[in-house]
């Protein structure tokens, strides 16, 4: 092609606009290319976990005992495990056919004595000691059921030795009847619809590594003696004590409050009712056993209240603002801290939570609303 003159300079112009589109289009496929080929690589990603002083000392007896090489090596080993229970749900929990073999009759039918039924007791009581005691309940103490049996359990071994009782026997018998109760629960889930946290089993060692779940409910819903502190939410909630005899064995007793406890009706336990973990009793008893011996701990759940009640409904919102409140928290302990206060006050009915598919909605329910409006009466 030839231009000449003013067409030609037009002419020409249209050949350069032409020559960088097609070099473009060139360009744009080849970056589309690398994009592609940059997709289908496949990247470790390294990520920085913060992991509480509690978890990382339980990995590194693990890992003392030789059934770990490495910190790295049991998250791993952690991470396909979760992934594997995720895919395959079905193999969480004890089978249908196994727990109907395990199924137990709660409360009591005939002459035998039940561990966890109701009877006359004449117990001596003892005094807790606030210096042994913690002022808050931990994240990891979920939920008030598994502490209900642990306390009805050793009101019955209590009247039976006529007084203390070791720990390790006390770990061991409520840890076995948690299970049992906890199987029969699961078969009583079927098709309730409830997500998890608001199953009624929640909280009770019935995974199928029974030695593994039996031994976090003995951590946290019995609890042992410490050093300085007896740890363990029934001790916090100064339902026991715990002292260190003579023989250099620890023994446990109720408190004055524990026995109250242990002898209030249970819907499950007593009434095999299923409808609700705990009774109305119970839950007031609870509340304002909570509201007379930890403040710090009723603080906290006017504070939660009054964040729900002002709008932050979801637990985004809700880890933004305790973030702020619990300065000196890493983001592990924040979530720990918050997923176990929203599960307790579920417990006590302080809170009503739907789930919309993503996350729970949170609601201050009418006796969460008495709680602040009281408080407020009172500043």
């Amino acid at each position: 092609m030839s231009c000449i003159g003013y067409k030609g300079t037009v002419c020409l112009n249209f050949l350069i606009y032409e020559s960088l589109s097609q070099y473009i289009v060139g360009l744009g496929s080849y970056l589309y290319k690398i994009k592609q080929d940059i997709l289908s690589w496949r990247v470790d990603v390294r990520y920085i976990v913060d992991i509480s002083p509690d978890i990382l000392d339980v990995i590194q007896v693990q890992i003392r005992k030789g059934e770990y090489r490495t910190v790295q090596n049991f998250i791993t080993t952690a991470i396909h495990n979760q992934i594997y229970l995720i895919e395959h749900p079905e193999n969480l929990y004890e089978s249908d056919s196994q727990t109907k073999s395990q199924e137990v009759v709660i409360s009591k039918k005939n002459d035998e004595i039940n561990i966890l039924d109701l009877q006359e007791m004449n117990i001596e009581t003892v005094a807790h000691n606030p210096n042994f005691l913690y002022s808050m309940l931990s994240g990891f103490w979920n939920k008030f059921f598994p502490v209900k049996i642990t306390v009805r359990v050793l009101a019955n071994l209590m009247n039976e030795n006529e007084g203390p009782v070791l720990v390790d026997a006390l770990q061991e018998t409520a840890s076995k009847e948690a299970r049992k109760i906890g199987l029969l629960l699961v078969r009583k889930e079927k098709g309730s619809g409830r997500k998890r946290g608001d199953r009624l089993f929640t909280g009770l060692p019935v995974k199928r590594n029974s030695e593994s779940s039996r031994s976090r409910f003995k951590s946290h819903f019995v609890g042992a003696l410490k050093t300085t502190k007896i740890d363990g939410m029934p001790g916090t909630l100064r339902l026991l004590d715990i002292k260190k005899r003579d023989d250099g064995k620890d023994y446990v007793s109720l408190t004055h409050t524990g026995l109250e406890f242990s002898k209030l009706q249970n819907p499950i336990i007593d009434l095999e009712d299923y409808s609700s973990i705990l009774s109305d009793e119970e839950k007031d008893f609870l509340i304002n056993l909570i509201q007379d011996q930890l403040p710090d701990e009723y603080n906290d759940i006017k504070y939660i209240l009054n964040l729900i009640d002002q709008g932050k409904t979801d637990t985004k919102e809700l880890l933004e603002s305790v973030s702020t409140y619990k300065q000196g928290f890493s983001q592990n302990q924040i979530s720990t801290f918050l997923s176990g206060m929203l599960n307790r006050l579920s417990d006590l009915d302080l809170v009503a939570r739907r789930y919309d598919g993503l996350s729970y909605i949170y609601e201050v329910s009418q006796k969460g609303k008495k709680i602040i409006k009281v408080n407020i009466g009172r500043e």
